[in-house]
Order: structure tokens, then C-alpha cells, then sequence
């Protein structure tokens, strides 16, 4: 977003706000020993799968931002079902398709600016196009959802950019 800013904590003034963050990868593929990677799992841009046990679809949280008038993203990951990943690649490779209902499954990003998931629980919601799927988190308790649930301030999206980077 276009907007002169000073970083709180490094007082430099820049020109772009960023309104969104993406994580490359799911935290059990980032735990994994680098060496073992390949030979253990596989890695796209939108799914990751490792021992052909533990499944992972990318998906975006989205924030209201109350003084902006476009939303702040969190590019994360969510494990899910075999069953459910099977249906959402199957959807994937369709242009079109009706509307089904959300998919069950665990939020498996650590985003610094929060506390470590712990089985924090949400929704799947798949979206039209080659739109990354809405992911809708349903844990009441996690600071993240109640950003979800109420909103954000541009203050607040200048504070993770001073946490995670502004250039």
C-alpha cells in the first residue's frame, strides 16, 4: 500500500506499507533436516505432503484493516486430511466448480508476531479462480483469530512491519 510511514522502532520513513506476508513453507517441512526434504516429502507452491502421512494446502488469512481499504493477508499453511487434500487438488485442476463446503484443519504456520499455534483449528474455504483459498481460523482463544473476527488498525499492520520487515 502507497503511504508514508515511520517505522516505530528503526525511525526511518518509507513509501510502502506492506499489507501482505506469505510463508514459504508448512512448520513440519521447515523442521525437517534439509538433507531428508526430498526424499521424504514434496513441496509445491499450494500443497506439501510429507511421508505421505501429514498433508498441507497454502492458504491466506484475511484482516479488515478499520482505516484502510484494503485488507492485510497472512500467506499461511493448514494441515489437513488426506481425503480433504485429494478433493482440494481435485478441485484445482477444474476452472470452475461449485461452491462445497469449507474443509477441517489445523493452522501449521508460526507467524512471529503471534504466539506459537498449539492445534489451533480453522476452516478451508476454497475460492474461485486461481484465488489461494480463504482460510477462516476458529480457535476463539488465538490472537490471530480475534484479529480475524475484529479487525485490525493500519497502527497495528505498521507494528508487524517493523517486527518483520519493511523494505
Amino acid at each position: 500500500m502507497e503511504l508514508i510511514w515511520t517505522c516505530p522502532d528503526c525511525h526511518r520513513t518509507f513509501t510502502r506499507l506492506p499489507m501482505d506476508y506469505g510463508i514459504d513453507a508448512p512448520t513440519a517441512w521447515l523442521d525437517l533436516p534439509e538433507g531428508e526434504r526430498h526424499r521424504r516429502g514434496e513441496l509445491t507452491d499450494d500443497f506439501c505432503s510429507i511421508d505421505r502421512k501429514q498433508h498441507f494446502i497454502r492458504g491466506c488469512v484475511e484482516l479488515v484493516v478499520h482505516d484502510a481499504a484494503e485488507r492485510f493477508v497472512w500467506g499461511v499453511w493448514v494441515a489437513i486430511s488426506e481425503k480433504s487434500r485429494r478433493r482440494i487438488a481435485d478441485r484445482f485442476s477444474r476452472p470452475k466448480f461449485k461452491k462445497e463446503p469449507p474443509h477441517a484443519g489445523t493452522l501449521e504456520t508460526w507467524i512471529g508476531a503471534y504466539p506459537k499455534p498449539v492445534d489451533v483449528r480453522c476452516q478451508v474455504h476454497l475460492r474461485p479462480g486461481d484465488a489461494r483459498p480463504l482460510v477462516v481460523l476458529t480457535d476463539a482463544a488465538y490472537p490471530l483469530t480475534v484479529e480475524q473476527r475484529e479487525g485490525i488498525t493500519l497502527d497495528r499492520v505498521k507494528k508487524i512491519a517493523s517486527l518483520l520487515g519493511h523494505n
